[in-house]
């Protein structure tokens, strides 16, 4: 919905709500890859990760993205299944 509006009412700000929603699709993509061992959570990683692959290149790009997100969209180019690993051992624990 911030996409949305921000691309109706607030045009110029439209990048950053992409980076916010990227940044989002990650901690969610983290989160699942480390706490959903039975795959419940499967669909919601799945668009996670096609967000990601989305906005990965416009956000690398960017000098404005944090430097969290940029190791994971570095990450992202090496795979699914990496940036799922390194994922599951950075949240590891930290939701249950």
């Amino acid at each position: 919905r911030m996409e949305k509006h921000m691309a109706l009412h607030h045009p110029a700000l439209l990048p950053a709500a992409r980076d916010r929603r990227l940044s989002a699709a990650f901690n969610m993509f983290g989160l699942i890859a480390a706490n959903d061992p039975d795959g419940r959570y499967a669909p919601v990683a799945d668009e996670c990760w096609r967000l990601i692959r989305a906005y990965r290149r416009e956000s690398l790009l960017s000098l404005r993205v944090r430097l969290k997100n940029k190791l994971g969209i570095v990450l992202s180019y090496l795979g699914r299944g990496v940036l799922g690993q390194v994922s599951h051992r950075f949240y590891e624990g930290r939701i249950r």
